[in-house]
């Protein structure tokens, strides 16, 4: 169920950041079969303690690819 929640909240913000006419979060949950209320629910939901960590882990590795980067390691980061 969150991945469509996710990806209601993508489709919303993507639009919107193209200055696209988006569809309404009302009209997104009526055509993938949830409910507004259970979106809303996900979407105010706290942060898990799993996302936290792995936002955590990625900001480790960027540090651990910029300084990399910086010392002239031959490591390339993905997709440079």
């Amino acid at each position: 169920m969150s991945d469509t929640f996710e990806f209601i909240d993508a489709e919303y913000a993507t639009s919107r950041q193209n200055d696209n006419p988006a569809p309404s979060i009302v009209q997104m949950c009526i055509w993938t079969g949830v409910s507004r209320s259970g979106y809303y629910d996900w979407r105010n939901k706290p942060e898990s303690a799993t996302a936290r960590r792995r936002e955590e882990l990625k900001r480790l590795v960027v540090h651990f690819w910029l300084f990399e980067a910086a010392r002239g390691s031959r490591l390339t980061a993905p997709g440079v």
